[in-house]
């Protein structure tokens, strides 16, 4: 669901977060958030509603969900990053790496030989664990600048005392981009639950796409389907039809054969 019906403001760890979130799911017991600072484009966060720091601490229900969501949110990623693989991890307590107190899930989208010039495909374990991954850090000196902005606008007067930071108005674009995208997604499998088929053979995976003209694919692909049995069996008709003709006989052969029979009778 998009985060704007989701009434309470959503908190990672000490942080809130509300702004940089695209996604909460239907149960709202779990949400999606972009990062401040990914590793790859397309670094995005899942993370339980609820404030626990351990995967051991959330309810069957709570982990039920988050993963859920997980499986949900790497689908988009995957497919608008066109990505060919997905890094997702668990920094599972302080000894994991984990730098925020808040079980969070990392989903990063991979592609071939992205970091060939850092150490190959698994450098990215070695990112996650070094400074570059400390999500932690990132949201204290992001809070820190925020706090330090709004000090400065008591005494800031003018049009640029409103102004909004780059990195807030960045993250804030990429998390109205894939909420967009999350829900072309949600459309794409409400018309593959109604039709019954594989949206996969029924629409195309053109994002840009509009409601009416996925509607209107629709429509053309169930005309097609349509008029294709009736053709079919409009054909086998004909021929079985054309079949029974041949082989039935005409009333001037029957004749006949009934009069030599009685002929040969005679003889």
């Amino acid at each position: 669901m998009p985060p704007s019906k989701f009434s309470a403001s959503l908190k990672f760890g000490p942080f809130t977060v509300t702004g940089q979130v695209f996604h909460v799911s239907a149960t709202q017991s779990s949400f999606a958030l972009v990062n401040l600072k990914p590793l790859l484009p397309g670094h995005v966060l899942v993370s339980p509603v609820r404030r626990v720091p351990r995967l051991s601490q959330l309810s069957p229900q709570e982990t039920s969900d988050l993963f859920l969501t997980v499986q949900r949110v790497a689908r988009t990623i995957e497919r608008v990053y066109k990505a060919s693989a997905l890094n997702v991890a668990i920094q599972d307590g302080v000894d994991a790496g984990q730098s925020v107190p808040h079980v969070h899930v990392h989903i990063i989208p991979r592609t071939k030989d992205d970091l060939k010039n850092q150490g190959g495909v698994d450098k990215i374990y070695d990112l996650m664990d070094s400074e570059e991954g400390n999500v932690g850090r990132d949201f204290l000196r992001a809070q820190q600048a925020r706090q330090a902005w709004e000090k400065h606008r008591e005494f800031a007067s003018g049009p640029d005392s409103e102004r909004k930071s780059r990195s807030e108005e960045e993250m804030r674009k990429e998390a109205e981009w894939l909420q967009a995208e999350m829900e072309k997604d949600d459309y794409d499998a409400e018309v593959t639950a109604m039709s019954g088929f594989d949206s996969t053979y029924i629409l195309p995976r053109d994002t840009s796409a509009t409601y009416e003209q996925k509607t209107q694919l629709l429509t053309i692909a169930w005309i097609v389907g349509i008029l294709s049995v009736t053709i079919i069996i409009s054909f086998f008709v004909w021929y079985f039809t054309q079949r029974f003709r041949k082989s039935a006989r005409r009333p001037g052969d029957i004749e006949r054969t009934y009069q030599n029979g009685i002929g040969m009778a005679h003889r």
